[in-house]
Parts: structure tokens; sequence; C-alpha cells
């Protein structure tokens, strides 16, 4: 977000599969108000149960390609999504410039997203572009 990574959360594709979507609605069936069999999950999720989780302590080199790959793209907010192999190979496979927030993730995280995604956009509509574009 303006050139600084905030944080990285992990998803549990057993019960996940391939819903990587982190955002407390996309759990849930809205129709039936029960937790949703994602297409891909080995294991049904089971209410309440969490399917992602803060990274703590992320520290890797793939963050500074990030970075340098927004700025490069002009590419001021974003999510971007990586899987990694049990070799420890980085495979990214998808750049969000818009992005949902997990609430329980948001809890634990050392910096709310939301709110340096709020500052951020106060601080551009407040003045000159900020120095990241």
């Amino acid at each position: 977000m303006g050139g600084e990574f905030i944080y990285a959360i992990q998803a549990d594709t057993a019960r996940g599969g391939f819903q990587l979507c982190p955002a407390d609605a996309c759990a849930i069936d809205p129709a039936t108000g029960k937790p949703i069999m994602p297409p891909g999950a080995t294991i049904e999720p089971v209410a309440g149960q969490q399917l992602f989780s803060l990274r703590r302590d992320f520290d890797h080199p793939i963050i500074g390609k990030y970075v340098e790959f927004a700025r490069r793209n002009n590419i001021e907010v974003c999510g971007i999504e990586f899987m990694e192999t049990a070799e420890g190979r980085v495979l990214t496979y998808d750049v969000n410039t818009n992005t949902n927030y997990n609430a329980v993730v948001e809890a634990e995280a050392p910096r709310s997203a939301p709110r340096a995604l709020a500052k951020y956009l106060a601080a551009v509509a407040a003045g000159p572009a900020p120095s990241f574009v």
C-alpha cells in the first residue's frame, strides 16, 4: 500500500480449497447461513473455524520484489496472492487492486490494513501524489 508491505495471511487450503477470498462474507452461504464447502476443499469447514490466519513475522525476499512490481506498474494499493511449494518456491498467481479484509486477521495484525488504506487515501486527497507513483 503506497509502497509499503502491511502484512501477510495464510490460507487453510485443506478446508478452503481454492476459495481464497479472506472476507468474512465469502465463508458463509447467504441462503443457508452455513459455511460453504469451497471447490477443491478436502475437509468440510466447521462453523466458526477460520480459514485464514495472520502469517506472523513474514519476512521473505519476495516482499521487495512485490513492492517493486507494484511501483513499476503504478499500482498504489494491492493484495498479491502466492503459494509456496514444498521446496520453498514462490508461485505468484494473482494481483488484486481491490481487496477484502478478514476481521479475525485484522484483530491480530500489528497494523490495520483498512486504517493504513484510509491514511494513504487521505494523504492522496490532501495534496500532491505520493512519491510512490
